[in-house]
């Protein structure tokens, strides 16, 4: 795929994902993650995460959507995901996948994952296998076919 294709596609599917949150929630919960209830506020949160191996290090990710319930008249976070929308193989993605979850507990309080959506069936085998090499991420991905 060309790259000026490619950045078209991505710029779409962030924006999808950006105008339905919920969607993102309900994907993830496809492949093992939370059920969030549909009373749950979603808001998208900062997607820039220091390493805390290399705190001159920073990762973004595309999107982070953070479900959020009332308790005693406070907002309170209970989900957190954090997407990566990928047209292509990108080994550098993974390096921040390990940062993510653990940024957004730290930041928000609650539970964080990261979801990674592909149109490209290689790429979400891809993803798999990094999943398999990370048994401990808590990382979420459409099957591969």
């Amino acid at each position: 795929m060309t790259d000026n294709r490619s950045s078209i596609l991505r710029n779409g599917l962030v924006s999808l994902f950006h105008d339905d949150p919920r969607l993102a929630f309900d994907l993830c919960a496809q492949s093992g993650g939370p059920v969030i209830s549909p009373k749950l506020k979603i808001r998208s949160e900062r997607t820039d995460f220091v390493d805390p191996a290399d705190p001159t290090k920073i990762h973004r990710t595309d999107i982070v959507f953070v479900a959020y319930t009332k308790r005693a008249g406070l907002r309170v976070a209970v989900a957190g995901l954090a997407l990566e929308v990928l047209v292509e193989i990108d080994p550098a993605r993974p390096l921040g996948w390990e940062v993510y979850p653990e940024g957004i507990q730290r930041r928000h309080g609650c539970l964080g994952r990261v979801v990674i959506i592909s149109p490209d069936p290689a790429v979400r085998s891809w993803a798999h296998e990094q999943q398999q090499l990370h048994k401990d991420l808590r990382l979420g991905s459409l099957p591969p076919s």
